[in-house]
């Protein structure tokens, strides 16, 4: 979730939206939001400073990096967002190939981009150096001004918003990588992490045969597939089985990942998520007890009646559509055919001519329902 506020001089949090509802403002802003973006975009071209910053200042604008209780301020930071934002300034192009990238738009200016980034991990105290290392691994210039924790995002209008919901996440700098864990010590000194461009395993489709399709339905039994699911708050009494949990998934998932880097991402998780981050000693026993399972096996923890193919590159509306349309082909199917099996098994004796008064009341289907399936059940019927 993130904070939106009235616009850049009211620091009070007015609501709380997802992350989609803020992409799909951005894409599709009101009618008044958007005249108020195309006037500032003619100030801008014109060289009308001055008129350019009045109407950029009235509009709406979000915190992208962290969640604030009630008022934007670094005392007042109750988590990450998950989420990195990164302003880029006076460019026409950005290479949205790079896989880190989850979004990008054009600015209110439409002279450069803003940019969104999955992150784990991040921290007030690590902000500054996440920022800055995605910067040099994106190969771009960005703002090192935008690079605040409070830092606002002005409400822009993109209706060509890049989004890719497969990107990979990036693993924030830890600070304090407990060295204790850390294997091979006669090699060069312990560097932090950062950065790595190897993509973690967060569930298991890529071993799903797709045989070229973008998508596949189950439609008579859903799919189990595994799936490494960081919830955005674990509560205090269940941080060990969370945290046990999420180890076992994450190591199950990524046989080959190292155990700096296996450390680190349940540290991140541990700090960010935690109501109450466990003691170091504590996650480090977890850490030891997971990483000496050897051959583990992922648990299928997640059920699917439609699954995508990661390659396929389906945006967001475009799957929901896909899921709505066959989801609603399925339960379609299945209420015909409870009709026809009770068509079938129809006593005669008992219940006389079929008419869709008694199919309603043997079934317990809606009318309407009944009415619209009733010309396919006559050649059952009759």
């Amino acid at each position: 979730m993130i904070n939106s506020y009235e616009n850049i001089y009211s620091p009070g949090v007015v609501e709380e939206i997802d992350i989609y509802n803020f992409l799909d403002r951005v894409q599709n802003p009101t009618n008044e939001i958007k005249a108020k973006i195309v006037r500032a975009r003619t100030f801008k071209m014109r060289g009308d400073e001055k008129e350019y910053q009045k109407t950029k200042y009235s509009l709406p604008c979000y915190t992208l990096n962290f969640e604030f209780d009630g008022k934007k301020s670094n005392d007042n930071i109750k988590s990450s967002t998950g989420f990195i934002y990164l302003d880029v300034d006076n460019v026409q192009n950005i290479d949205q190939s790079n896989p880190f990238i989850f979004a990008s738009w054009r600015s209110v200016s439409g002279t450069g981009f803003g940019l969104l980034v999955k992150v784990i991990g991040l921290t007030l105290e690590n902000f500054k150096v996440t920022y800055e290392e995605i910067g040099k691994d994106l190969n771009i210039s960005v703002d090192i001004n935008a690079a605040k924790a409070t830092q606002y995002t002005i409400q822009s209008y993109d209706e060509n918003i890049y989004i890719n919901n497969d990107s990979t996440t990036w693993l924030a700098t830890n600070l304090n990588t407990p060295t204790s864990l850390i294997t091979n010590k006669k090699k060069k000194r312990v560097t932090n992490e950062m950065g790595v461009t190897t993509p973690i395993r967060w569930n298991n489709l890529d071993e799903i045969d797709f045989e070229g399709n973008e998508y596949l339905v189950f439609s008579e039994e859903k799919l189990m597939v595994a799936g490494l699911f960081i919830p955005r708050t674990i509560y205090n009494g269940s941080r060990n089985q969370y945290l046990n949990n999420l180890g076992h998934q994450l190591r199950a998932l990524n046989q080959e990942i190292s155990l700096k880097r296996f450390s680190a991402i349940l540290h991140g998780i541990n700090n960010s998520c935690c109501q109450e981050p466990l003691k170091d000693s504590e996650l480090n026993k977890i850490i030891r007890n997971v990483w000496g399972l050897d051959g583990i096996d992922p648990i299928l923890n997640l059920s699917r009646r439609v699954i995508f193919n990661p390659e396929a590159n389906l945006s967001t509306s475009e799957k929901r559509k896909i899921v709505n349309r066959t989801t609603g082909a399925i339960r379609s199917h299945k209420t015909l055919v409870s009709l026809v099996n009770a068509a079938y098994n129809w006593d005669y004796w008992i219940l006389g001519r079929v008419t869709q008064k008694k199919l309603k009341k043997l079934t317990g289907r809606n009318i309407k329902t009944i009415e619209k399936y009733y010309p396919q059940l006559k050649e059952v019927i009759y």
